[in-house]
């Protein structure tokens, strides 16, 4: 499924670029909403978030009070957009995603004991246009990523830090924007993200095992995510 994806974002960006404008309209133009070509955007979001080897981890970490699941996240990021045509729009993002269960401590005598989970993911997206107006603009899109960083730190009677092994990740989204003049705009987007991680390792390369398991235990950061930014456009 992911190469299907990537493969019909290729076509469709092939098919935009070499594509001649028909007519004298401004179909083929390259410019937004806005009449601007490029864009720059920032955003802050929340999601909710089930990392089951990760969970299944703290219900048996003998900690006092006891570590509860992980279900939820917050997220922050930025990036450019470029206007294909008035109905195309290919955007470079990153992401920086944080989820965690810490709690104070009384057994081990540790603050903010429990795991948190660091997750930068870049993305290459590609958003086709479903109106737009002087006033508004609405969305769906597609995109695939490869994180740059996927880190586990488990704060419990001593500090470890881990690193997750790499693997693509995808999603799909939709989106509608209002203008507050010419150059900048605000946004809200809800999305669902795909993002699974390899095996989880420590510096010396040990494996992370899932709780009374030999099986290694790896970082989903898979869901439900929705945020508000702000783009400038010129």
């Amino acid at each position: 499924m992911m190469l299907r994806l990537v493969l019909v974002m290729i076509a469709i960006w092939c098919e935009i670029t070499w594509a001649k404008p028909s007519g004298g309209g401004t179909g083929g133009s390259g410019k937004d909403h806005t009449g601007k070509r490029l864009s720059v955007l920032g955003f802050y979001g929340l999601g909710g978030v089930n990392p089951s080897d990760i969970n299944n981890i703290s219900s048996a970490a003998s900690t006092v009070p006891p570590l509860q699941s992980i279900s939820t996240l917050s997220y922050f990021g930025g990036g450019i957009g470029y206007q294909l045509s008035r109905k195309f729009q290919t955007r470079l993002t990153y992401e920086k995603q944080e989820a965690k269960n810490l709690v104070t401590a009384t057994t081990p005598s540790v603050t903010d004991a429990g795991y948190t989970i660091s997750w930068t993911e870049l993305w290459a997206e590609i958003n086709y246009n479903l109106t737009q107006s002087r006033f508004v603009y609405a969305y769906l899109g597609a995109g695939f990523g490869y994180p740059i960083e996927s880190h586990l730190t488990a704060n419990l009677s001593s500090r470890t830090e881990y690193d997750a092994e790499k693997t693509l990740g995808y999603k799909g989204q939709a989106g509608f924007g209002i203008l507050l003049g010419k150059y900048v705009s605000i946004f809200f987007q809800t999305e669902f993200q795909s993002l699974a991680s390899g095996d989880v390792k420590d510096s010396g390369g040990t494996a992370l095992n899932q709780s009374n398991s030999s099986t290694h235990a790896k970082l989903d950061m898979s869901g439900p995510k929705a945020h508000v930014g702000m783009a400038i456009h010129f």
